[in-house]
């Protein structure tokens, strides 16, 4: 069976390949090689496993525990209306568009997963799932994390590559597109989604904060110019003495205006000091710096606070209007739920 995109986002986002570390941290890469799930091999012929009706049998069903899935009812994908299931523990959805190569991935002998880019087109085809959260999932798949293997609550973040990029669902709409006669139900939503993706983000309420600045007034967002995600800012060999490596990665730039908006998951002994240290270095660069916290950005009004202050700066203007100011109030709200669900998809699947 091909796992539907309620059950395939989450094996993404507890599967990857650690991100290539220093010889210190050699004991932590071998422990997020342990707790990260192994990724999916792409399948030779797609048409054969599509046209397959799914079924839950023992076997499959020892697959799915195998992967972490552990549902009351399973959502699968085939490509024609005979082959629709539905059972007390299964249910399928119709795909009915000719898929690009390396579309269905094989993860398990009986259990296949739709690629990262095919996982966010049946997203974009579920209305339960709303724009918002079809951003989020994308900047998830996007995103230089993972999630652990423990339950939902008590899940912590392990650093990976990222699955998919940006330009890649890019060039698998572009495929898509040519393969069939009208564009499949979902492209184009999928498509308005992607131009406001946060790529490489390395938390979740690292998206939370970008999709904030970046979505349109309409959706509740500050509409601010184009900024680049963890761009490098070179250092010169002093700096880059007092700091122990040759470049800073900052989560937010504006190169031009020469503004920094940098997320703060939290500060403890260990990185206050060299916090403060990085702050400093990126002022005498001539940065304008702004921090954002979690506490920050869970209350409104202090966020707003430290959007207004970048105003000038930046060269834009944010609503104040008691209509603009309670959708921003809404989206704000709204993602920062998102961040904090542990890679789960809130909605029921349709």
């Amino acid at each position: 069976m091909i796992l539907g995109a309620r059950e395939a986002l989450d094996v993404y986002m507890r599967s990857g390949h650690p991100s290539v570390l220093g010889d210190e941290c050699s004991i932590n890469l071998f422990t997020q090689v342990e707790e990260l799930l192994h990724l999916p091999t792409p399948v030779l012929d797609q048409e054969i496993i599509l046209s397959t009706a799914p079924c839950i049998d023992a076997q499959t069903l020892d697959e799915l525990h195998e992967l972490g899935l552990f549902c009351d009812v399973y959502t699968a994908v085939v490509c024609a209306d005979v082959c629709r299931r539905h059972t007390r523990k299964l249910r399928s959805t119709v795909l009915d568009a000719h898929l690009p190569a390396h579309s269905i991935l094989c993860s398990l002998p009986h259990v296949y997963i739709p690629s990262p880019a095919l996982c966010i087109l049946l997203l974009a085809r579920m209305q339960c799932v709303s724009f918002e959260e079809l951003v989020f999932d994308i900047s998830e798949l996007c995103g230089c994390y993972a999630y652990e293997n423990a339950p939902l609550l008590e899940r912590g973040l392990i650093e990976r590559r990222p699955l998919v990029g940006v330009s890649d669902i890019v060039e698998f709409c572009e495929k898509i597109r040519k393969l069939n006669s009208r564009a499949p139900r979902g492209v184009r939503r999928m498509e308005r989604a992607l131009g406001f993706a946060i790529e490489r983000a390395r938390s979740p309420f690292e998206i939370a904060l970008g999709m904030n600045m970046a979505l349109p007034t309409s959706h509740g967002g500050l509409e601010m110019p184009h900024f680049a995600t963890n761009a490098c800012i070179q250092l010169s060999e002093r700096e880059q003495w007092a700091l122990r490596r040759s470049y800073l990665e900052s989560d937010f730039v504006w190169a031009e205006q020469k503004v920094i908006v940098e997320y703060c998951g939290g500060v403890n002994a260990e990185n206050r000091e060299e916090g403060t240290l990085r702050t400093n270095i990126l002022q005498n660069k001539g940065y304008e710096v702004q921090l954002i916290s979690n506490s920050i950005l869970c209350r409104f009004d202090a966020f707003m606070g430290s959007m207004y202050r970048l105003e000038k700066r930046i060269g834009t203007r944010i609503g104040r209007s008691a209509d603009v100011q309670q959708k921003q109030r809404w989206l704000q709200g709204a993602t920062f739920r998102l961040a904090g669900r542990g890679g789960a998809i809130v909605s029921e699947a349709s």
